[in-house]
C-alpha cells in the first residue's frame, strides 16, 4: 500500500504528494488509521505523534495485538 510506504520510508516531498493524491490531510489520516495493517513500532509512534493520534485508533495496533494474541495462545 502506498501510504505504507510513504510512512515508513517517503521523503517530504512523498508526504505532500500522497496527501494530495488522496484528497487532503483529513482523507490521509483516515487511511492511516483504517486501512493501514503493518507498521514498524517506530513508524506507528511517529505517526501517533505527527497527526496526534492514539495508537489504540489504528488498524495495524490493534492487528499487531490480535496477531500476538493468536501467536501466543
Amino acid at each position: 500500500m502506498l501510504v505504507e510506504r510513504v510512512v515508513e520510508r517517503g521523503r517530504p516531498e512523498d508526504w505532500y504528494a500522497a496527501i494530495h493524491l488522496y484528497g487532503g490531510l483529513d482523507n490521509f489520516i483516515d487511511i492511516v488509521k483504517n486501512e493501514v495493517v503493518r507498521l514498524h513500532p517506530k513508524n506507528l509512534s511517529y505517526v501517533c505523534v505527527g497527526f496526534n493520534l492514539n495508537k489504540e485508533d489504528l488498524r495495524c495496533y490493534n492487528h499487531s495485538l490480535h496477531r500476538e494474541k493468536l501467536l501466543t495462545s
